[in-house]
């Protein structure tokens, strides 16, 4: 299985990121490794950027998750699929992220492996009828790319983009508490999550090859361009409502346990300027 990884993955990425740096004046391993990397963002752009539109809508139907379970009580399994009908109503996947995720791991892990035990003109494991270059330039404005960085620039650049990343998937409001008066779970976990990958990733870049770490500060960067670009488009989202009435015809044995008279409910349509994002509200009909 090990093998098949390699020949799959990284022999063709290190034959790849040797080839960029052979077409690079100067052979420079920095421009290739950037070259590398913006060519792996383009490639995930669509699914990276579903995934981020997937995270905008899941903050926007939060209150909605919320008002379900109030609806549902201890019936779990009805909550479960009245949520789903939810999520497909808003063409919502919630594993969308875990798939971009597992995309990404692999070239990283990969780059991590061809940086540090690769990046030379004769490795062993280059096609031969590709060209390179008769050396590889690993300087990077002083910075050794296949040795961990000791100025900590690229590292704290690292966790920086990071950050900056994980404040702009925050909520532009404050989710509010569960009618318990308690905090909302996602709230508290997305909190700890701003600041604990930041500090994972500096952790990690100071122990990884600097090319790693460069590798880590254009991808996050191009993904907080996007995701500022995301954060801007606005989404129709359905209301609890409309799910609650099909989650009501294809799971008539999980009925909601508060008295609630659906015919007594129609739904309009406002737009909240605020958040720039249209909902559907409930008004009882008199």
């Amino acid at each position: 299985m090990l093998e098949i990884l390699r020949v799959l993955i990284y022999y063709p990425l290190i034959n790849l990121l040797t080839l960029i740096i052979w077409a690079v004046p100067g052979h420079y391993a920095a421009v290739g490794i950037v070259l590398l990397t913006l060519l792996v963002r383009f490639i995930l752009l669509i699914p990276s950027k579903k995934a981020a539109q997937t995270q905008r809508k899941m903050q926007q139907i939060a209150p909605l998750a919320a008002e379900l379970k109030q609806e549902y009580g201890d019936d779990k399994q009805g909550f479960a699929m009245a949520q789903m009908e939810l999520y497909k109503k808003n063409d919502i996947n919630p594993f969308g992220n875990c798939i971009t995720l597992l995309i990404q791991i692999p070239v990283l892990i990969t780059l991590y492996y061809s940086i540090r035990f690769g990046l030379t003109p004769d490795n062993p494991h280059l096609y031969a009828w590709l060209p390179r270059p008769e050396f590889i330039n690993n300087n990077f404005f002083g910075i050794n790319l296949i040795a961990p960085d000791k100025t900590y620039v690229l590292p704290v650049l690292a966790a920086l983009m990071q950050y900056v990343q994980a404040r702009l998937m925050m909520p532009a409001t404050p989710v509010a508490p569960n009618p318990d008066g308690t905090p909302d779970p996602n709230a508290m976990t997305q909190k700890i999550m701003q600041y604990f990958l930041p500090a994972t990733t500096l952790l990690f870049a100071l122990s990884f090859p600097a090319g790693v770490a460069l590798y880590w500060v254009v991808s996050t960067a191009f993904q907080v361009v996007q995701q500022f670009y995301v954060n801007k488009e606005k989404y129709a989202i359905t209301g609890v409502d409309a799910a609650l009435k099909e989650a009501d015809a294809e799971h008539p044995e999980h009925k909601p346990r508060s008295p609630r008279v659906m015919d007594q409910i129609k739904e309009q349509t406002s737009t909240n300027t605020k958040a720039g994002v249209t909902v559907t509200v409930r008004k009882k009909s008199k």
